[in-house]
């Protein structure tokens, strides 16, 4: 218990219907940044006041009583979160595993703000490994394409652009990976075939030892449109 990397609290249920603490182990007190030795032989709502309102001592005492389990995957407590299970040790004990989820729960919720941008982006946007098919595509893709994301995720750049058929694809791949980054012209095709003129912006990205291109591309048909008015 001492060597565990979670934190670990005991309780028992003594005759007069009160959970008193009985031990922590030195994560626990890592984790929750206090001096528990002081809380040994306390109530648990006397060790942490904030539990009694949110329910858990009448769970933690029916687990001491008729045994099983209880699980929280993100339980916020004093603007921190934490992942816990609570479980019957023997007759009146218990015990409760924990370990902090605060910092995960940040980059969640970043990444899931990171997703919902590039899904929604107001330019389209592709994955394409090194064989040149997609592996992600964004909304803003399909509207341009008029294919489902579906559809696209099946296909490769050469069925969307005819000036990179699948014979050009290897040295093409090749070039933006040298570069790490490159911006051109080509051109689209989309779903019903009308074929119109995109301004590119290629990246290299690696994801878990494998390599990716990230492409934003933009339609350029009213920019060439005013440029042949001006000739």
């Amino acid at each position: 218990i001492e060597s565990s990397p979670m934190g670990i609290l005991t309780y028992e249920l003594r005759e007069d219907g009160r959970l008193i603490l009985t031990g922590a182990n030195e994560a626990a007190k890592n984790i929750l940044g206090m001096r528990l030795e002081q809380g040994i032989g306390m109530e648990m709502q006397d060790v942490f006041p904030p539990l009694a309102a949110l329910g858990l001592t009448e769970r933690f005492v029916e687990i001491c009583l008729r045994g099983g389990s209880y699980q929280m995957d993100n339980f916020e407590y004093e603007n921190y979160a934490f992942e816990f299970t609570a479980f019957q040790t023997s007759a009146r004990r218990m015990a409760v595993m924990f370990t902090e989820v605060t910092e995960r729960n940040r980059i969640r919720r970043a990444l899931q703000f990171t997703q919902f941008a590039t899904d929604h982006a107001g330019e389209a946007i592709f994955w394409i490994n090194a064989e040149g098919r997609f592996v992600y595509v964004n909304e803003e893709a399909c509207r341009a394409l008029r294919y489902s994301r579906a559809e696209l995720l099946n296909m490769y750049v050469s069925d969307i652009d005819p000036d990179f058929p699948p014979e050009r694809w290897p040295a093409a791949f090749a070039e933006i990976k040298q570069n790490r980054m490159l911006q051109f012209e080509t051109i689209h095709r989309d779903k019903d075939g009308r074929v119109f003129p995109i301004e590119i912006h290629d990246n290299i990205v690696e994801y878990q030892g494998m390599e990716f291109i990230c492409a934003f591309t933009r339609d350029i048909s009213e920019r060439k449109a005013a440029e042949e008015a001006l000739r």
